[in-house]
């Protein structure tokens, strides 16, 4: 299990830094939406806290 929440740490810093930088692109460009890639990104990484936080429960 604890390989387990290592991968999901992992996995959620690397989306989380990937929806920054676009967030931080898109503001300093005027505005906008963030592209469907990045959106979805960042629902993965919702979910991958979710479980987190459920494993950490247990």
């Amino acid at each position: 299990m604890k390989k387990v929440k290592n991968i999901l740490q992992h996995t959620a810093k690397l989306l989380s830094d990937d929806v920054s930088l676009f967030r931080n692109i898109i503001l300093n460009s005027g505005g906008g939406e963030l592209p469907p890639a990045i959106k979805e990104k960042e629902k993965l990484l919702h979910d991958i806290e979710d479980l987190m936080k459920v494993a950490a429960k247990k």
